[in-house]
């Protein structure tokens, strides 16, 4: 009898700790059902409805300073002009964006009547988002990036006002393949900001300084003599005149108008009168382009 009942104690205490086994097995592969990864929030940029697109594009020399109406995903312009882009950023997660960058492309184009720019905003925590903008030109010219020519508005409550490029950088930064840092920028409408890049149109065949015939006078009378000469524009707008004199420094300055920016020349002349007779006159034809007077 005793030995039984010491075996029934011992069976009773193998159940229980079977049991309790059991119970704890059970608890390890509950807990390990439940098991929920944590969840890692990121940046998100530039897809609020309100937002305005990556990348826009004006002319900085026909459209009026603060011209907020201006902008567009297309524009246009001249020889001569400059075009500026805005490259916006709105970080529209719950998180900082953690090293903002921006990147435009290209830096110049070749020879054409028409191109086209994107843009690029991307952070280490964020995907990148990009835009285009295309500008259509009168004639055959390309593009270049001027130098410097890089602002950054980084306040949305201050947006007219610009602050330097951090960490001492230039700009030229945009086309470097890394992109312009801006730094780490905060979820919210306040930090949405803006880079704005300043491009110039120029000539596919350059400009120069305008060629100058001076031609004899005349309608030569005792008080009155027809000036003539001739000038070439050589590819840019150019004005033009006469100098006149009774000495070689001359002293007076009769203006015959703009004389166009072609290529060829073209026949100037400007009458004078109430002339002293018997008086020897110099004169000599002048003309004056961006690229210099002859």
């Amino acid at each position: 009898m005793y030995v039984s009942n010491v075996q029934r104690v011992i069976r009773r205490r193998k159940n229980i700790i079977m049991n309790t086994t059991k119970k704890i097995m059970g608890a390890l592969l509950a807990t390990a059902v439940f098991v929920i990864p944590a969840v890692t929030f990121a940046a998100t940029l530039n897809n609020d409805p309100q937002d305005y697109a990556t990348l826009l594009a004006a002319n900085n020399t026909t459209s009026p300073a603060g011209c907020t109406s201006c902008w567009s995903t297309s524009a246009s312009a001249n020889a001569g002009e400059e075009v500026s882009f805005e490259i916006y950023y709105h970080n529209t997660g719950p998180d900082t964006a953690n090293n903002l960058r921006v990147k435009l492309s290209p830096q110049t184009t070749g020879s054409g009547t028409s191109h086209t720019f994107s843009a690029t905003v991307v952070a280490n925590n964020a995907s990148a988002v990009s835009g285009s903008a295309s500008v259509s030109l009168s004639s055959s010219q390309s593009l270049s990036f001027i130098p410097g020519m890089v602002s950054w508005y980084p306040d949305n409550n201050n947006p007219t006002v610009s602050s330097p490029l951090p960490g001492g950088q230039s700009g030229a930064e945009l086309f470097n393949g890394t992109g312009l840092n801006l730094g780490n920028i905060a979820p919210g409408w306040p930090t949405q900001g803006t880079v704005i890049v300043t491009f110039r149109v120029s000539s596919a065949s350059a400009s120069s300084a305008p060629t100058v015939v001076t031609n004899s006078a005349t309608s030569v009378t005792q008080t009155a003599a027809t000036l003539n000469g001739s000038v070439n524009p050589n590819g840019a707008s150019t004005s033009a005149w006469f100098e006149w004199g009774t000495t070689q420094s001359f002293g007076t300055t009769l203006q015959v108008g703009m004389q166009g920016s072609g290529t060829s020349a073209l026949n100037i002349s400007a009458g004078l009168w109430n002339l002293s007779p018997n008086t020897t006159y110099y004169f000599r034809a002048v003309a004056q382009n961006a690229q210099g007077t002859t």
